[in-house]
């Protein structure tokens, strides 16, 4: 009897499996299913959100994971999570406060079949302003003139004025230790100093003390300070301001003395080789403004205006630091000087600041420099104030010191550490 080969008896059982296959990678996708919560068109919902929905069964029984999309667009695609197995996500990673964000979530079976959801949308809550300060008496003495930056994951404060120009250092991790670094920096005691980090240094250029300063120093870690010139070519300058911007360091208008407003603009590389990019800019001369850069511009923001003797509510932008288009500031209820500005949360923000005796205790942000809302709905508790410092450090706005003017025409100097978020 002749042998039939196995393979005869084998091929219709393989070519059945090979259909059972081809068959099983074409299934349906995972069944419709609705998203829970955060219910649609909630508000007032916080930054760390927890989002579920609920399970999408599948047809053949295999397995479904999930992709979540959110997004600030009605057809959301910024994926937050893939292969998620739970039916719920809750964020980590902060999302910003005053804003509507669209999300839904894709069904994914064990064939890359799927399903999507419909898409809801929420509006997340307002800034959290509390009623009290973080901390009422941090270990550094008063002072004002001063400013902040952020260095190495801490707050940095330089220098300022209390009775007497200081030249000290001092840090924080968490702004309610503070370490000073230094007690006597190379440089003279100052305040009404550019403070700003350029390749992975500090910088302290200009200011105000026994003199006005033209002088730039560096420091690796805020301890010792390297003198990089003593006599840069943008001369005598206090109340000016300090930027980075296309991998330059930027300094924008200021004065030379009480009556000379500036409004040139230069910039460097390296702290040594100064070049002036516009004598004039088109605003007029100003000190005591805030810059930062904000949608890849450059922005000034208010400042005390020497063509008029008076704050204003001005607001610039720049792509190159040579032309400068006006924007209308709107919102912005009154001119100021001595006032902050940073951002928080993808957009700018101003608080505080003095204006014909009146010190504010305003918080204004915008998204593109026209339009500035107010960031509550009652007025917030600390008293309005000058010459302190507020940035946006580990999800939080950050404000201290200040002063303002007594009943008695005295100044009082403040100490508080506020923090909103």
């Amino acid at each position: 009897m002749k042998q039939i080969p196995l393979i005869i008896f084998l091929f219709p059982i393989l070519l059945c499996c090979s259909k059972d296959e081809e068959s099983r990678s074409n299934t349906n996708p995972p069944e419709s299913f609705d998203l829970l919560s955060v219910p649609d068109e909630s508000y007032d919902i916080d930054v760390y959100p927890v989002l579920s929905w609920e399970q999408a069964k599948d047809p053949e029984g295999d397995d479904v994971s999930y992709t979540l999309i959110l997004d600030e667009t009605r057809n959301p695609v910024n994926v937050i999570e893939s292969d998620i197995e739970d039916t719920s996500y809750t964020f980590v990673k902060r999302l910003n406060i005053l804003t509507t964000y669209y999300w839904k979530v894709i069904a994914v079976d064990a064939f890359g079949n799927t399903t999507e959801s419909n898409v809801f949308e929420f509006f997340t809550r307002g800034l959290n302003i509390p009623d009290s300060p973080f901390n009422t008496q941090p270990k550094f003495d008063e002072r004002i003139l001063s400013d902040a930056v952020i260095f190495k994951e801490k707050i940095w404060i330089i220098g300022g004025f209390n009775d007497e120009y200081k030249n000290d250092v001092w840090s924080s991790v968490d702004g309610n230790k503070w370490i000073r670094e230094q007690d006597n920096a190379s440089f003279y005691p100052r305040g009404d100093h550019g403070i700003a980090v350029f390749k992975d240094k500090l910088w302290v250029i200009g200011g105000s003390g026994v003199d006005v300063y033209r002088d730039v120093w560096s420091s690796d870690d805020g301890i010792e300070w390297t003198l990089v010139t003593g006599d840069a070519p943008f001369g005598p300058r206090y109340g000016h301001t300090l930027t980075v911007f296309e991998d330059k360091l930027w300094l924008i208008a200021g004065a030379a003395n009480g009556s000379e407003g500036k409004n040139d603009v230069w910039a460097t590389e390296d702290g040594v080789s100064w070049t002036l990019i516009t004598p004039e800019a088109d605003f007029s001369p100003r000190a005591y403004h805030t810059t930062l850069k904000y949608d890849d511009k450059m922005w000034v923001i208010c400042g005390f205006d020497f063509d008029f003797n008076s704050g204003t509510k001005e607001v610039w932008s720049s792509e190159d630091g040579y032309t400068w288009r006006f924007h209308i500031g709107g919102g912005i209820v009154f001119p100021r000087a001595s006032h902050t500005s940073f951002v928080f949360d993808d957009r700018m923000w101003i608080i505080g600041g003095f204006y014909n005796g009146n010190y504010w205790n305003d918080m204004y942000f915008s998204h593109d420099g026209d339009l500035w809302t107010e960031a509550y709905l009652q007025p917030p508790k600390f008293l309005g104030r000058a010459s302190h410092f507020s940035l946006a450090f580990k999800d939080r706005i950050w404000m201290h010191g200040g002063y303002l003017e007594t009943n008695n025409g005295g100044t009082r100097i403040l100490d508080d550490i506020w923090y909103f978020d």
